[in-house]
C-alpha cells in the first residue's frame, strides 16, 4: 500500500505537521508545565524531610512514592530550568521511543520506520503530555524499554523499566499482565523490587516504614478517588463510569480483568485459535478500564499497540488489525488544525477535535484495550514464547 502513495511528499508534510505540533507542545511545557507542579513540589517537600501525603497540595501528589525520588534532581533546579530540562527531556523520550518502536516492528523496511515514525510523532495526546508536563511520555519510553529490553532477553534492565513505568500504574497495569501472561516472573520480581525500593527509599528520608509509607499513600488514594467520584457523579458520563471511578472499582477492574486475562493467557500459551484471540480481546477491553477517565494525555500509551500494528503480519487479522492502527492514528490527528492556530497564538477553533469526547466518554481506554489484545493476537502461535 505504501508504494504505491506519493511517499517523499507525504512524509515531508507529515514530518512538518509533526514538528509543528510538537514546538507548541514544548512552548507550552516551558511557559506553564501545570501538571509538572505537583511532582516538583511532592519532591522538595521529601527533600525537605515532609511528607507529601500529609499535606494538600493544590492539585495534590497522588503518586506513588518513587516519583519523589524521580522528580528530586529536577526539584532542586528554579521551576523555569526545571520546566525546560523536563520539557527536553520528553521529547528526546518520545521521539526515542518511536524510533525503537519502529526499529523492533519494521522489520529493516526504512520506508515503513518512516511512515510509522511520522504518524506517531505530532499525535495530540504527545502534545499534550508534553505541554502539561506529565507523566505518559515517560512511561510510555519506560515500557518501551521494557518491551526491547524483554525481547533481548535482558530481564533485570526489563524488570527496572517496568518498576519505573508503575510511577504511573493506572498505564502500566495490562503491561504487567502482559509479562505476567508471558510467564516473565524474574521480570515482574525486579520490577517489584524496582518499587519496594521506590517505598524504602521514600520512607528512610521520612524516617518511616514501607509499611506506614503504605498506608498513607492508600489513604491519599482513597481520599483522590472520593473526589474524582464527586466530579463524574455531576458530569454528564454514564452511572456505569461513574461507579468505576471509584478506588473500590478501579481494584475490582484490575483484579477481574487482570486475573482472566493471566487465565487466559496460560490457556494460550501454546496456540492462538480463532476462540481464543476472541477471548483475549474481550478480556483486554476489560482490562483497559483501569485506564479509568483521565484527560486525553493518557492516550500516548497507544503507540505501543498502534505502531506494531502497522507492521505486524497478524494472519489473518492482518487487514482488521492494520485498519483499527489507521482509524486510530486518523483519530489522534483530528485536532491538527488546533496545533496550527494554537502555534499562532489564537484560539483552538476546533477544541482538540474529536480528542476529548474519545477521552470523556471511555471510548480510548475501550479503543486501548482492543488494540493492545490485537497486538496480542498478531504475535500469533507461540506468542506467549517470543
Amino acid at each position: 500500500m505504501l508504494r504505491r502513495l506519493p511517499t517523499r511528499p507525504l512524509l515531508a508534510l507529515l514530518l512538518g505537521a509533526s514538528a509543528v505540533s510538537l514546538v507548541a507542545g514544548v512552548r507550552n511545557a516551558v511557559g506553564s508545565s501545570l501538571d509538572l507542579q505537583p511532582y516538583l513540589e511532592g519532591a522538595r517537600m521529601w527533600l525537605r524531610g515532609v511528607s507529601p501525603y500529609d499535606v494538600d497540595l493544590p492539585t495534590g501528589f497522588v503518586y506513588l512514592p518513587q516519583a519523589a525520588l524521580l522528580f528530586a534532581p529536577l526539584a532542586a533546579l528554579p521551576d523555569p530550568v526545571a520546566r525546560g530540562v523536563w520539557a527536553a527531556l520528553n521529547t528526546l523520550l518520545w521521539l526515542g521511543s518511536l524510533a525503537l518502536l519502529a526499529r523492533i516492528f519494521a522489520r529493516g523496511d526504512r520506508r515503513l520506520a518512516w511512515w510509522m515514525l511520522a504518524a506517531a510523532a505530532g499525535w495530540a495526546c504527545a502534545r499534550v503530555t508534553l505541554g502539561n508536563g506529565q507523566l505518559g511520555i515517560f512511561t510510555v519510553a519506560a515500557l518501551v524499554a521494557a518491551l526491547a529490553a524483554g525481547q533481548r532477553g535482558r530481564h533485570l534492565l526489563a524488570g527496572v523499566a517496568l518498576g519505573l513505568a508503575l510511577t504511573k500504574w493506572s498505564l502500566s497495569l495490562p503491561f504487567v499482565v502482559y509479562f505476567a501472561a508471558r510467564g516473565r516472573w524474574s521480570t515482574l520480581a525486579l520490577a517489584a523490587l524496582t518499587v519496594a525500593g521506590g517505598y524504602l527509599a521514600f520512607g528512610l528520608r521520612l524516617g518511616q516504614g514501607p509499611w506506614a509509607v503504605a498506608v498513607d499513600y492508600a489513604y491519599v488514594l482513597k481520599a483522590h478517588a472520593g473526589v474524582k467520584h464527586a466530579f463524574f457523579r455531576t458530569s454528564e458520563l454514564t452511572a456505569a463510569g461513574t461507579a468505576v471511578a471509584s478506588l473500590w472499582g478501579e481494584l475490582a477492574v484490575a483484579a477481574v480483568g487482570g486475573g482472566a486475562l493471566l487465565a487466559a493467557g496460560w490457556a494460550c500459551r501454546r496456540r492462538s485459535g480463532p476462540r481464543e484471540a476472541a477471548l483475549l480481546l474481550a478480556i483486554c477491553a476489560v482490562c483497559s478500564l483501569t485506564m479509568l477517565p483521565h484527560l486525553h494525555y493518557d492516550q500516548v500509551v497507544l503507540a505501543l499497540a498502534v505502531l506494531p500494528l502497522m507492521a505486524w503480519p497478524a494472519e489473518p487479522l492482518r487487514p482488521w488489525a492494520r485498519g483499527m492502527a489507521l482509524i486510530t492514528c486518523a483519530l489522534l490527528w483530528l485536532d491538527l488544525p488546533g496545533s496550527l492556530w494554537k502555534f499562532a497564538g489564537r484560539p483552538d477553533p476546533i477544541a482538540e477535535g474529536g480528542i476529548v469526547w474519545l477521552a470523556y466518554v471511555g471510548f480510548d481506554r475501550l479503543w486501548l484495550g482492543l488494540l493492545f489484545a490485537a497486538l496480542m493476537v498478531a504475535l500469533g502461535p507461540g506468542w506467549r514464547d517470543r
